[in-house]
């Protein structure tokens, strides 16, 4: 937020930190710094640890937590015609 927590109480009444913390409880920020620490680690431990493997584990492979890639649409009637 650009301030120290001392700053922060000034400028912020009470009422307003209730509407943010009902604001987050009703719909919370995504936290995606944590997770690509979190995959950092892994990937690093994986990689050290499998040497024998020869294959490297990327950032995006440790990731628990992707957005998922738009599946293309099947015509379920051209699976039945075997297309």
């Amino acid at each position: 937020m650009g301030c120290t927590l001392a700053e922060l109480g000034e400028r912020m009444s009470l009422e307003e930190f209730h509407l943010w913390e009902m604001f987050d409880a009703d719909s919370p920020l995504p936290d995606i710094r944590s997770d690509i620490q979190n995959a950092h680690v892994v990937s690093s431990v994986m990689n050290m640890a499998g040497k024998a493997l020869k294959k490297n584990v990327s950032l995006t492979d440790a990731l628990l937590f992707q957005p998922r890639k738009e599946e293309k649409r099947v015509d379920v009637l051209d699976q039945l015609r075997g297309r």
